[in-house]
């Protein structure tokens, strides 16, 4: 929103904590906060502020003892869940401006290279072509598809928030089944 501003101001704050050793998707070992402040020229009543968390917990951890115990089928299944709010404070904005985006999935790990994944909601994750690796800009990548940067070069501010806020609004509203899986030989 104040991408095209002379004067932004901005503070993030990370909070991480590690779950278990071995991290079989990017961005997903244990628990993620990370919590963004923006503002233009000092004025805090023209703000965005953006809140993601991550989490992953392993599904035996869940499980009544006795039947994570005795059945391998459970053993290395996560359930992994990604949570993002944002909300767009400023005098120009009109509609909506509060959004959440939510991905819930399953994933499993095949070897120590390997993994699958079944998911519901809008996935924050893709497959990055350049680096041949899973990235964590599926958002940014969305925003940029649906054009919402484009309206940075006309400098049309009213229409860089409008198109801003429908495509948060699809975002939010996604619920896309999907399948990812990984597999190193």
């Amino acid at each position: 929103l104040f991408l095209n501003s002379p004067g932004i101001y901005k503070a993030r704050l990370d909070l991480s904590k590690t779950g278990y050793e071995n991290e079989i998707y990017p961005n997903s070992n244990g628990t993620d906060i990370s919590l963004v402040f923006m503002c233009e020229n000092g004025d805090i009543l023209n703000r965005v502020i953006e809140m993601k968390i991550t989490h992953s917990i392993p599904l035996d951890m869940l499980l009544p003892f006795e039947l994570a115990d005795n059945n391998p089928i459970f053993k290395d299944i996560d359930i992994f869940t990604d949570l993002r709010g944002v909300s767009y404070n400023h005098r120009e904005w009109s509609g909506k401006n509060r959004f959440i985006d939510t991905f819930l999935a399953l994933r499993k790990k095949l070897n120590e290279s390997s993994w699958c994944m079944v998911g519901v909601g809008f996935n924050p994750y893709i497959f990055d072509k350049w680096y041949y690796n899973i990235s964590y800009n599926g958002r940014e990548r969305f925003l940029e598809d649906k054009g919402v940067f484009r309206e940075l070069s006309s400098l049309n501010q009213n229409k860089l928030m409008e198109d801003l806020g429908d495509a948060e609004d699809e975002m939010s509203s996604s619920w896309m089944i999907s399948f990812e899986t990984k597999l190193l030989f």
